[in-house]
């Protein structure tokens, strides 16, 4: 008989399991490793993504701050500028109107001139001129 013929059966399961196992481990481990170094790629890419985008977006609030800066001041400029007309206009309009009232009172003051006028010469014609008090 030969010394391996002595070895019970269950000897060579176990070396077979404790192989059968040491290669899932090892299987286990380059999955894992891989998968980690995948994962480390993507994370590295996404960062890359994720910084670019970052400069797109800071360029784009830049643009949009002087975009928006420029707008308000121009509005700020046409709003003073059309406020300017405004007083401009309202004092024009209320010079007109005290010229108009300036003259609507001069022809006001003719006409009730020309009234009194009229009442006293009928006044004295039929009642009499009047006598100083």
């Amino acid at each position: 008989m030969d010394a391996s013929a002595n070895q019970p059966w269950w000897a060579a399961a176990l070396i077979a399991a404790i192989v059968a196992l040491a290669g899932v481990v090892v299987f286990l481990f380059r999955r894992s490793d891989k998968r980690d170094r995948h994962h480390e790629a993507a994370t590295k890419e996404h960062v890359e993504e994720q910084a670019a985008k970052d400069i797109k977006l800071e360029a784009l609030r830049a643009e949009y701050e002087a975009k928006f800066a420029e707008l308000a001041e121009k509005y700020a400029e046409e709003l003073a500028t059309e406020r300017d007309a405004s007083r401009d206009r309202e004092d024009m309009i209320r010079r007109e109107f005290a010229e108009m009232m300036e003259a609507v009172e001069a022809e006001a003051s003719k006409t009730f001139e020309a009234l009194h006028a009229l009442l006293t010469k009928i006044y004295e014609r039929f009642i009499g001129p009047r006598r100083g008090y």
